[in-house]
């Protein structure tokens, strides 16, 4: 269902802007099209952190590249599993205690800021944190 409301989002976008309606009804719009893009982003990153995770308790490292492991191990049909709804590639973040997060760069496409999206992979103990952060 995911994929298809990311499909529709283009028909969308053109849909209001063509309409030609409102300011109230463009940022209507836009605030769907954003709704809809942190879903995606979010539901991509926490599939992307699972299969990592079973990866780790096969045995198998993090991943030092994960453009190519995601797209070597993710389904996101007809999407780059690569990258969040922004069309910005994921990035893994190491931290000197040995944390490691999957990052999105959100929707201003640049890392380091208030609208980026984290998803924990391993905590600074070596542990699994199922919890969804999104760091303001």
């Amino acid at each position: 269902m995911l994929g298809s409301l990311m499909k529709m989002m283009p028909l969308l976008a053109v849909g209001v802007t063509a309409a030609g309606g409102s300011e109230e009804m463009q940022k209507v719009g836009k605030e769907v099209i954003g709704v809809v893009q942190e879903l995606k982003t979010t539901f991509e990153m926490r599939s992307l952190v699972k299969v990592i995770r079973l990866d780790m308790i096969a045995g198998d490292p993090i991943p030092t590249n994960i453009t190519e492991y995601a797209r070597a191990n993710i389904d996101s049909q007809g999407t780059d599993p690569a990258a969040d709804a922004w069309g910005t590639l994921f990035q893994l973040e190491r931290e000197g205690d040995g944390s490691v997060y999957l990052v999105s760069c959100g929707p201003d496409k640049s890392c380091g800021n208030d609208d980026d999206y984290l998803q924990v992979i391993v905590d600074e103990n070596g542990r699994f944190q199922s919890k969804y952060e999104h760091v303001n």
